[in-house]
């Protein structure tokens, strides 16, 4: 008899993933997104936009039409969302904006969460094709964890907020930090990028730092020294792979 044995693939490479947070349209922030996803096309970076109702965003198209396969993500903008009273709750806030968006041909894996959450009720999120929570604050010292069988927890390590011209260079240093970290390591990075606070604050400034960001990473990455992904790509590069011994005979040698 033979029994299958769970391998988990390992890099060979440092990866990075890139994550903007969209909450209730405004013009500005509107006007940032469209600006950023111009500069994630031309560097031809995917990323994972997290929008709280994708299935009637207007945007959604927009980056679902453009290049280079960008993933919309399921943003949860309340603190206590994963910590609810019922599983109605869940239905309310994750469900069903899933199922709008998959009447838009939208396939939702993966969930944004701003603050802290609490694996409660995973079992629904699981049931609905959720591989990915995106936690809000670090925990576990940085490193993606399982949350239950194909359901991974991915930390956020770098921030990328508006400011002034000092908020900004301070968050680029952190990022190439985190970035060299990784690449030394072969570890895995996750920024999240917050558009409705770049497009209150200086957002030209705040574009032209995460486009020095993203012409770093891309030139990394033409080297072959990282990869780029979105996190339904992390999901499915970490999703256990069954393997099954090769048989051996319990029949001695004559």
């Amino acid at each position: 008899m033979s029994s299958s044995v769970i391998a988990f693939p390992k890099c060979s490479v440092g990866t990075v993933s890139i994550s903007i947070d969209i909450g209730p349209a405004c013009d500005e922030a509107q006007s940032v997104c469209l600006e950023l996803l111009d500069r994630f096309n031309k560097r031809a970076i995917a990323a994972t936009w997290a929008l709280e109702n994708p299935g009637n965003a207007g945007l959604t198209r927009q980056i679902t039409h453009g290049r280079p396969g960008h993933e919309i993500a399921i943003l949860a903008a309340t603190d206590d969302w994963i910590d609810p009273q019922s599983r109605g709750e869940i239905a309310q806030r994750i469900v069903r904006p899933i199922r709008r968006a998959a009447e838009h041909g939208l396939v939702i894996s993966s969930i944004a969460v701003l603050g802290r959450w609490r694996p409660r009720h995973v079992d629904l999120l699981t049931k609905h094709g959720m591989t990915v929570l995106r936690g809000g604050q670090h925990h576990t010292a940085g490193r993606i964890e399982p949350i239950c069988y194909g359901m991974w927890h991915v930390p956020v390590a770098v921030h990328l907020r508006g400011g002034g011209w000092f908020a900004n260079h301070a968050q680029l240093r952190l990022a190439r930090t985190t970035v060299a970290l990784a690449m030394r390591d072969c570890g895995c990075c996750h920024m999240r990028i917050d558009a409705a606070s770049l497009a209150k604050g200086d957002a030209a400034g705040a574009l032209r730092t995460v486009d020095r960001l993203l012409r770093d990473l891309a030139q990394v990455r033409d080297a072959g020294q990282i990869v780029i992904e979105t996190l339904r790509d992390t999901a499915a590069r970490l999703a256990p792979r069954r393997t099954v011994p090769a048989a051996r005979s319990i029949l001695r040698a004559a």
